[in-house]
């Protein structure tokens, strides 16, 4: 028996939103879907699955919830910083124009619509 075969997908991780995903982009590469759904459609998934998944933290205490927002805040900070090293490394050697070396490191962003 492999490690693949103890594998219960009932148990993963997701594994409730991963038939609804298989099943869409099957019918997306099928050309069945051939438009976008609603964007109030889209908005009431997101809150369906996210009371879904906030059920699931009923329980946890402030001193837990502090501590991960606490690590999570320290996360950004040191990417801000490996961020602004690349942005410096890049414009003082002179490899990028400042602009280009800024957008480089920047999340992406959603165009308006």
């Amino acid at each position: 028996m492999t490690k693949c075969d103890d594998v219960d997908l009932r148990r993963s991780y997701g594994a409730s939103i991963l038939a609804p995903i298989i099943q869409t982009a099957a019918l997306s590469l099928g050309d069945f879907l051939p438009t976008r759904p609603l964007r109030e459609a889209i908005l009431a998934a997101q809150f369906i699955i996210g009371c879904g998944i906030c059920v699931k933290f009923v329980g946890v205490t402030w001193v837990e919830l502090r501590r991960v927002v606490a690590a999570g805040f320290v996360y950004v900070i040191v990417l801000a910083i490996l961020a602004t090293a690349f942005f410096a490394f890049v414009t003082a050697l002179d490899f990028g124009q400042p602009v280009e070396a800024f957008m480089a490191v920047a999340p992406p962003m959603d165009r308006p619509r």
